[in-house]
């Protein structure tokens, strides 16, 4: 952890203002209600719980898991940009980690939309794997560097409110827990390699870190590796898988009890 901190991936203990603005209540008094919304919000319509989604991708049909019944999915999280939605009215002073930024459209959305978070981590190696990873997002060291300063100027009207980590995800799950200062995060998204090993590692990895109501995520659910991980999780934990239908290819998620 200590190397991480000199050589600038892993930022110091606390590194967001966590304290929520004067007379705003605090995390523990949120957990059982939501929050009032910030006024840009106050129009939308609220985050309940509810059933599930019932999608089941074509592809997936015959192999997928059944999902024993759980905490129910968001009812209205239609799309993985709608997380930040029930994240303002429930964990408004929540930090979120995003593993796997590539082109940042998600952390981007995030940063933006998320306006009552301290911050988010935003977490991605941007180099090249040569065995184990096999995605045209894949790039050589070159472009994945160019990307990286592409994702670092984008960024830049968001400064203080963000943190950018050149690490792998397994790894950064450790730095993360050695921290005692770190807060749980309410949102952990997982776009990263979507091979089988790789996604079960990652859900094991921070399923702990994530708080209470918190939701653990990730993109491309109909990947077979993904789909395989995330449905035995939920199955040997009693979870329910929800869905975000109306994207394409759609993101999965788990709200942790």
């Amino acid at each position: 952890a200590e190397y991480l901190k000199q050589s600038g991936k892993m930022p110091p203990p606390a590194p967001f203002d966590l304290h929520p603005p004067s007379g705003a209540p605090s995390e523990p008094q949120m957990q059982g209600r939501a929050a009032q919304p910030p006024p840009q919000q106050q129009q939308q319509q609220a985050y309940q719980w509810g059933g599930a989604s019932g999608y089941v991708p074509p592809a997936q049909q015959q192999a997928q898991v059944q999902v024993p019944q759980g905490p129910q999915p968001l009812a209205n999280v239609r799309r993985r940009f709608d997380f930040v939605h029930y994240l303002q009215t429930t964990h408004p002073y929540g930090v979120g980690v995003v593993l796997g930024v590539g082109r940042g459209e998600f952390a981007l959305h995030m940063v933006r939309s998320w306006t009552t978070s301290p911050g988010l981590y935003l977490c991605d190696p941007y180099i090249h794997i040569w065995q184990g990873y096999d995605s045209v997002d894949n790039l050589s060291d070159k472009d994945h560097q160019y990307r990286f300063e592409d994702m670092r100027n984008l960024l830049a009207p968001y400064e203080g409110r963000y943190m950018l980590v050149r690490d792998f995800s397994y790894s950064f799950a450790k730095t993360y827990k050695a921290e005692s200062q770190q807060p749980q995060p309410a949102l952990v998204y997982i776009d990263a390699n979507t091979a089988y090993g790789a996604v079960q590692r990652d859900i094991t990895d921070w399923w702990p870190l994530v708080s209470r109501s918190g939701v653990l995520a990730g993109s491309e659910y109909t990947a077979p590796g993904v789909a395989q991980a995330v449905n035995e999780f939920a199955q040997q934990n009693r979870l329910q898988v929800g869905i975000t239908p109306d994207d394409n290819p759609p993101s999965w998620y788990i709200v942790k009890p």
